[in-house]
């Protein structure tokens, strides 16, 4: 159970939604993975950014600074990582937040009422107004991209219509 096993079993890269919930930081999630050591299970961004992610996919995050950006080379963050390794979208703090920061109106608004992860965004932000995951939650990829899951199937939400000339 660390980021080897991780790797083997592709259990990131073979999900449509990934959630995580715990520390985290711009540049690793060290997660509470067994191993060694915190280093060799932790997931990083020297790591995370050659993963391919084989279906589309959303990673949603609850975990402090993740999201962060400014101030960073673009290369040192793990949600930009997620993103260049092929994940459709990721949701995270670009702040330290607490335990107010869960993922239940988020996830609701993707699984149960079918909406794209910019409109389950927007909802969680109209629901969920404590601060200071109001101010610090930020989606980076594709607002449109809406993850496939069993109950409702592929959308065609956010996706072109092509008709013939």
């Amino acid at each position: 159970n660390s980021r080897q096993f991780i790797e083997r079993f592709e259990v990131f890269t073979a999900a449509n939604y990934i959630e995580y919930l715990g520390h985290g930081d711009w540049f690793w999630l060290p997660a509470s993975f067994y191993g060694l050591d915190m280093y060799s299970k932790a997931v990083d961004v020297a790591h995370a950014k050659d993963w391919a992610y084989d279906k589309p996919s959303v990673f949603l995050t609850s975990a402090c600074l993740m999201g962060r950006t400014d101030g960073l080379p673009p290369q040192m963050n793990i949600g930009l990582a997620m993103l260049h390794a092929g994940c459709n979208a990721f949701v995270g703090a670009t702040r330290e937040t607490g335990q107010e920061s869960g993922l239940t109106v988020l996830e609701n608004h993707l699984i149960v009422d079918d909406c794209s992860v910019g409109e389950a965004l927007r909802g969680e932000k109209r629901v969920d107004v404590e601060p200071p995951t109001f101010f610090v939650r930020v989606l980076y990829g594709d607002p449109a991209f809406n993850p496939y899951e069993p109950l409702h199937g592929f959308s065609s939400q956010g996706r072109p219509i092509l008709r013939a000339l």
